[in-house]
């Protein structure tokens, strides 16, 4: 008879990351899922009218999370987010205009 562990991967995925990290284990595993979250709404998810409505009720993600969104170099795929999103913000609709404009490729945008 086989014996199941008890134990959830959540479990195993924390034992091999304090084996492996490099600083706080828990902060390198709330990165790793943070990142799989936001690659997943790229790849996944932009054209997903719920995703979208959630964003721009959420007002959009905080920067921390926008700069993480960015750093994938999606740049349609985050134009796509925030174009919807930007028009849900009100005064913030022009500070995220200028990153749908960014991501398009008008390198002087930063400059406005």
């Amino acid at each position: 008879m086989t014996h199941f562990s008890a134990k959830h991967t959540a479990y195993f995925d924390m034992v091999d990351s304090f084996r492996k990290a490099l600083g706080c284990a828990l902060c390198e595993m709330e990165v790793r899922a943070t990142r799989a979250y936001l690659e997943n709404v790229l790849y996944e998810c932009v054209n997903d009218h719920g995703v979208r409505r959630d964003l721009v009720q959420a007002k959009g993600y905080c920067r921390r999370h926008a700069h993480l969104l960015l750093a994938f170099g999606d740049g349609l795929g985050t134009a796509i987010l925030y174009r919807f999103s930007g028009e849900g913000f009100g005064k913030e609709k022009d500070s995220w205009m200028r990153v749908v404009k960014m991501m398009a490729g008008e390198k002087d945008v930063l400059l406005e």
